[in-house]
């Protein structure tokens, strides 16, 4: 589960998690997931509220989640992950977090590490979406799931055209394909992580028929492998 962990481990200084104990935490979060929010809003027919933000100081990031909890109790809380994280430049964001954190565009998970993470889903009740941009998610999700959130968005499509211009399609389609995998092992035991899909394919309009046609592959290509 927690591959990549092992990979970067010596290199980024990673502590790594526990399988065991990561499945017990999730099973056990003393708050609601993303998914059973979803659920519940779709059965009563109601809207959620979710506001997106991302900073790169552990502290202030902390001190935004329980702001916008204490005055507007979103349904759902967000955190924007920062463009180097994203990228995998995972040393350049450590290092800015730890000299400029406000030269950063978001918040680096990998860099703070999955205990950081926890400290911020225990701080506000609102379950937490980890909104990104990656087209390679594999380390990025393996610490937000040890942190316990409880929804990654993205895919192997939407995660890459929009974002990069160097990357082949095969190549992010098969690092998603790993998180699509972890995602549907962890379903087995209980533990739903919501995926929800980017939906935007280019910063211009296109034709609802390649638009749709898309997006039926993105939910179908998740469910073949799960």
């Amino acid at each position: 589960m927690f591959e990549q962990h092992s990979l970067f481990a010596s290199s980024l200084q990673l502590e790594q998690p526990d399988p065991h104990e990561v499945r017990t935490y999730l099973q056990n979060l003393p708050k609601s997931s993303v998914c059973s929010r979803l659920q519940l809003a779709k059965s009563h027919g109601q809207l959620l509220v979710q506001p997106r933000c991302g900073v790169g100081k552990h502290a202030e990031m902390r001190k935004l989640l329980i702001g916008l909890e204490s005055g507007a109790a979103p349904d759902v809380a967000t955190i924007t992950i920062d463009a180097h994280t994203r990228l995998k430049r995972f040393e350049v964001a450590a290092r800015v977090a730890r000299d400029e954190p406000q030269n950063l565009n978001g918040y680096p998970l990998v860099a703070h590490g999955w205990r950081c993470g926890r400290d911020l889903n225990e701080s506000v009740q609102a379950p937490v979406q980890i909104r990104h941009g990656s087209p390679d998610p594999r380390l990025l999700f393996e610490v937000a799931l040890a942190a316990g959130f409880t929804s990654f968005e993205g895919g192997g499509i939407g995660y890459n055209i929009p974002y990069c211009k160097n990357i082949p399609l095969e190549d992010s389609l098969r690092w998603w394909r790993e998180v699509d995998q972890c995602c549907g092992d962890l379903a087995r035991d209980g533990i739903i992580v919501d995926r929800e899909f980017f939906g935007t394919l280019t910063a211009v309009l296109m034709p609802p028929s390649i638009q749709l046609g898309l997006q039926l592959s993105k939910r179908c290509l998740p469910t073949r492998v799960a």
